[in-house]
């Protein structure tokens, strides 16, 4: 996965985007492409992305490709580094 998009829908809307999906995958698509994340109401996209949650993904869309598996570097930039165990920093 290398995209996820983050919205507010309601329920027929995301019903109606996962039956398209369902359909592409019956008819052989190997690839359902961007995961997307639906939340009912602002309030609930805001619940489960706190400051810092909102902090940590514009740090790493700032950083731009990363990845969990690589190897730790010797010092993260301050915004990110906020998020990691202090033994990594």
């Amino acid at each position: 996965m290398r995209e996820v998009t983050l919205r507010v829908e309601d329920l027929d809307s995301f019903s109606e985007g996962a039956l398209a999906i369902g359909r592409r995958l019956d008819e052989g698509a190997n690839k359902v492409g961007v995961a997307k994340l639906a939340f009912e109401s602002m309030a609930g996209l805001l619940k489960l992305l706190t400051a810092n949650r909102w902090t940590l993904m514009a740090t790493l869309r700032k950083l731009g490709p990363v990845s969990i598996r690589a190897p730790w570097p010797k010092r993260w930039p301050a915004t990110i580094a906020a998020f990691m165990p202090t033994s990594h920093c």
